[in-house]
């Protein structure tokens, strides 16, 4: 009976181990972009049991940017929520990708979000408000009642 508590506890610890190492690796910003996402999906699922492994490639992409990202990050970020809807940073970069990708209604109803648990908080979206790719800012004054 101890021999497979002490088996379990091994797998568990190595398993551990291993997500903490591919997490770290997509954070290592030596690495092109493409091994660091890579890295930041596996760790959540070499090691399941930890919500912070869950959410790495949701803040990942909350993260870094780069010219196409968007399109991968939303579906991303919106997965994370499933898991841990009260994630607000999460929401609040999910709120800001959907504002760049023109999509108002969707951003002020994740920003509604947050204030309907925090309504003194001020959010601040961090978006792309290059007038030549058509972004634009959602500024406090413009968050929903």
């Amino acid at each position: 009976m101890r021999v497979n508590f002490v088996s379990l506890g091994l797998l568990y610890a190595g398993f551990s181990i291993v997500a903490e190492l591919r997490y770290a690796r997509a954070a290592d910003e030596s690495l092109p972009i493409s091994i660091r996402v890579h890295n930041a999906a596996i760790a959540a699922s070499d090691f399941p049991l930890d919500p912070r492994l869950r959410k790495a490639l949701a803040e990942f992409y909350s993260v870094v940017r780069w010219p196409g990202s968007r399109e991968q990050a939303i579906p991303v970020l919106r997965a994370a929520l499933e898991d841990d809807p009260f994630a607000f940073d999460i929401r609040r970069n999910l709120a800001g990708y959907l504002l760049e990708d023109g999509d108002r209604p969707a951003a002020e109803r994740e920003i509604a979000f947050i204030h309907a648990f925090s309504p003194r908080s001020q959010i601040v979206l961090h978006v792309n408000v290059n007038p030549a790719t058509g972004g634009s800012a959602l500024r406090p004054s413009d968050r929903p009642e």
